[in-house]
């Protein structure tokens, strides 16, 4: 199982380790973007996600060689805006994790016109959507990167240590 996780590290890690325990093969393919990230563990491959940085693309390109060998069987997808991360998915069966019911990232909760374009017809591939409880489910259903497939919910497993979080800006 490849699991892509630019964002939600310590939670993948998480449920990376669950599987692991219970005999599934894991790589995790993420980021030093979360505050509770350290050290990549043996299971782990961890980019730099800037895509307008050229010297992150060496990496990316080794990781994409790594994927390929390693050969997933299924690929989970939480949070992936980049069309290197993407391209990581390769042609395997996907199944996306939607946290939140709306982007809570951008000023206005809106994405970019390219990430509508390109990441919901991508998501709309997926065999499946993830979420964590019902109200998100219910909420996204209807979206253009989750319309057309099935949605299930399952508990959330792991959250950020409450000294972590910054103050509501």
């Amino acid at each position: 199982m490849l699991w892509l996780s630019p964002w939600m590290r310590p939670l993948a890690r998480v449920q990376a380790e669950a599987l692991r325990r219970r005999g599934a093969d894991v790589l995790l393919v993420t980021s030093d973007l979360h505050p509770e990230s350290d050290a990549a563990r043996d299971y782990e491959l961890v980019l730099d996600p800037r895509v307008r940085t050229a010297s992150t693309w060496p990496a990316s390109l080794a990781a994409w060689r790594r994927v390929r060998q390693y050969r997933p069987d299924v690929v989970i997808a939480e949070l992936v805006r980049d069309p290197r991360w993407i391209a990581l998915a390769g042609r395997v069966p996907r199944i996306q994790l939607v946290h939140d019911d709306r982007a809570h990232d951008w000023a206005d909760g809106r994405r970019p016109a390219y990430e509508a374009a390109v990441l919901d017809r991508w998501g709309a591939g997926s065999a499946a959507t993830v979420t964590y409880s019902d109200h998100v489910a219910a909420a996204v259903a209807t979206r253009r990167d989750v319309t057309g497939t099935p949605v299930r919910v399952l508990p959330l497993t792991s959250d950020l240590d409450p000294a972590l979080v910054p103050a509501p800006g």
